[in-house]
């Protein structure tokens, strides 16, 4: 998942070769954080104050889309409504401060992966996005300046070739609409979906057994990309599911896959080259439809805050990955080499997987007890009146759901608090998220 954050002392290490031509003004930074964004965000630009580079220069992208964690990932802290709360008020602090800072990069992708269907997955990706989009506009911020900074990590994925083609154009369509008709947003630059990459297949489409025939699969991903606005992507890797760490091997079929594409098959070469088609448009508008049903069903229940926290979102995938696992195993639906095609004449092909060794294992041994020694050693080098003191002060304003956090955590970030105490006075005062019933 990446590397330990404790304090403002990890990020000044992590951040001490980006100097000069590499300093935090001429680079964009992205953080694959959610619950503790706010803290994340704090400590990116208190190193920048550090270093004397103006707020209003820092690029980035940190994921802050705590709602979908609720009901596809599961690494929140705080129940919703103050989850969302905090999304508020780094908000209002990027808006105000770091204009050229991304605000939120919403993840449908992470639902789907936990066995939403594409319906599912479309619906609430536009719920959460309304709600971030209205948590802006009752914060009094202008939505033609901020909604251009919202971003799409990416939607979630499958092998169905067509459908995934007509996911994104309706997509794109549904978040265009919502924005100018919802909630009248003027610049086109707002109305526009943010994403690196399209359509694809999801991780877990690719297969454990006769892992190489993942390139294939990671192909036809590729193709729909390019076939839906995207770069042509040959993603992921053929030997995810074989563990953590991506051989070079499968790294280099990726890259030259992509290529093969980009350069050979001149994909790409028109955006939406599927408009006009009456079997595309009508799949399309089917896929709209049917998400905009799902989406109007949920603001009747009172939105996706109320949806997360009577449980039925969660239900809803929970319910959909049963359905769609039951399928494969009775053979409803095909998957190559799984449940169908494996017969003693089948090969499995191999290849050669070496990994690039990065660290020693001594270093990687060792590395817990570290970050533990250099973690005691800060506590006892720090101010730490000056840490109760503004942690004293964050837990006050904490109980005012008025008052926007960000300067507190700014103030507990510079005074080398650490995340988890930040966390800890916040859940004093927010209470813990419990899972939903299922």
């Amino acid at each position: 998942m990446g590397v330990a954050i404790d304090s403002l002392r990890d990020f000044e290490i992590i951040y001490e070769p980006y100097t000069g031509d590499l300093d935090l003004d001429k680079i964009a930074s992205n953080f694959t954080i959610n619950a503790p964004a706010a803290i994340i965000i704090a400590m990116y630009a208190a190193l920048a104050e550090q270093r004397g580079i103006p707020l209003h220069k820092l690029r980035g992208t940190p994921q802050n889309d705590i709602l979908k964690e609720y009901i596809g990932r599961g690494t929140y802290i705080f129940p919703p409504g103050p989850s969302l709360r905090l999304f508020r008020d780094t908000l209002v602090f990027c808006t105000e401060k770091m204009p050229k800072f991304n605000i939120t990069s919403i993840g449908g992708y992470h639902m789907r992966e936990a066995g939403a269907t594409r319906t599912q997955d479309l619906a609430f990706s536009m719920l959460i996005g309304a709600a971030y989009l209205q948590a802006g506009v009752d914060a009094e911020l202008d939505i033609d300046v901020f909604a251009p900074r919202f971003t799409f990590n990416a939607f979630g994925g499958s092998m169905e070739f067509y459908k995934e083609i007509a996911f994104q154009r309706a997509a794109r369509r549904m978040w265009a609409r919502m924005l100018k008709e919802r909630f009248g947003v003027k610049n086109p630059k707002a109305m526009m979906i943010r994403q690196i990459s399209t359509a694809h297949i999801g991780c877990s489409s690719t297969q454990l057994q006769r892992p190489l025939n993942n390139l294939v699969r990671s192909v036809v991903g590729a193709m729909a990309a390019g076939m839906s606005g995207g770069l042509p992507g040959v993603y992921p890797p053929f030997d995810e599911p074989l563990g953590l760490g991506h051989s070079l091997e499968a790294q280099q079929l990726v890259y030259d896959g992509t290529r093969v594409l980009i350069y050979e098959a001149k994909l790409g070469e028109t955006i939406d080259p599927w408009a006009g088609s009456f079997f595309m448009e009508s799949m399309t508008d089917e896929i709209e439809s049917k998400a905009r049903a799902e989406f109007d069903k949920i603001e009747q229940m009172g939105g996706v805050v109320a949806a997360i926290e009577n449980g039925y979102m969660q239900k809803a995938v929970a319910k959909s990955a049963y359905e769609k696992q039951k399928k494969i195993e009775n053979k409803e639906e095909f998957v190559v080499g799984v449940n169908c095609f494996t017969g003693p004449d089948e090969i499995d092909v191999q290849v050669n997987r070496s990994v690039e060794e990065v660290y020693s294992p001594e270093l990687m041994a060792s590395a817990e007890q570290r970050q533990k020694d250099n973690l005691q050693r800060l506590k006892d080098e720090r101010d730490n009146s000056l840490v109760a003191q503004n942690l004293k002060k964050l837990k006050q304003n904490a109980a005012d759901e008025s008052i926007n956090l960000m300067p507190d955590i700014l103030s507990c970030v510079k005074s080398y608090a650490t995340l988890q105490e930040i966390c800890d006075v916040l859940r004093n005062v927010f209470g813990e998220a419990k899972p939903a019933l299922i």
